[in-house]
């Protein structure tokens, strides 16, 4: 039997040391941290051997990140089960160890979300929301030493 075949069978760590994150159901979801380019940061997402989420970022000049996308694929029905929470909170987890200053960006709806749905949905991960032109809203977490507390 293939490893590949195992690993969708079992959801099978890719590797001995793949750290994971879990849905709001229990089950594992393996995480992999990728410096593409000189600022380029990707969070990926596996699934029984499967890519199932993203997280997209530049880091700044300033030492602070820009977050560009964060996605669960559409066609893998796992949306709503906390996926996205998880993958948040191990972004900030990771920000903080590497000493970013903050983390910001804009909102922008895609895959059937909505501009009302997201703000909530940052304002529920800690995420300021300000709207920095009308209908338009940029979302903002600073770090400071009372949050490593």
């Amino acid at each position: 039997m293939s490893w590949r075949i195992f690993q969708r069978w079992f959801n099978i760590a890719p590797s001995k040391d793949t750290k994971y994150i879990t849905d709001n159901r229990g089950e594992k979801f393996w995480i992999h941290w990728y410096d593409r380019f000189e600022r380029a940061v990707e969070l990926h997402v596996s699934n029984r051997g499967h890519w199932i989420g993203v997280i997209n970022l530049l880091r700044e000049e300033d030492n602070s990140l820009t977050l560009a996308d964060i996605t669960v694929f559409e066609r893998y029905k796992l949306r709503g089960r906390g996926l996205g929470s998880s993958m948040m909170s191990e972004l900030i987890s990771w920000a903080k160890q590497n000493k970013f200053k903050e983390i910001w960006g804009f909102i922008k709806p895609h895959d059937g979300t909505t501009t009302e749905y997201l703000r909530e949905w940052y304002k529920q991960q800690g995420f300021e929301v300000y709207e920095a032109t009308p209908g338009k809203y940029q979302i903002l977490l600073e770090f400071n030493d009372k949050n490593d507390e």
